[in-house]
């Protein structure tokens, strides 16, 4: 069963993935996609997160890091 935060992850990134390119720079490097950054962006905001939290949580948590593939 998804946890919430799972599901949250998981919407960010679908809608991320219907309205934005793939990348936002050709020549940038490609560790992760543009939709994957701003997916996480949205996450942080709805959980009101800081930066270095977000960060933390996306290392800790293997399912939110599936959910943005």
């Amino acid at each position: 069963m998804a946890t919430r935060r799972e599901v949250v992850a998981r919407k960010c990134y679908e809608i991320c993935q219907r309205v934005l390119p793939r990348y936002s720079n050709k020549m940038g490097p490609k560790k992760y996609e543009f939709r994957q950054l701003i997916a996480m962006f949205l996450y942080g905001i709805v959980y009101n997160l800081t930066y270095r939290d977000l960060e933390e949580e996306f290392l800790v948590s293997e399912v939110l890091r599936e959910a943005l593939n």
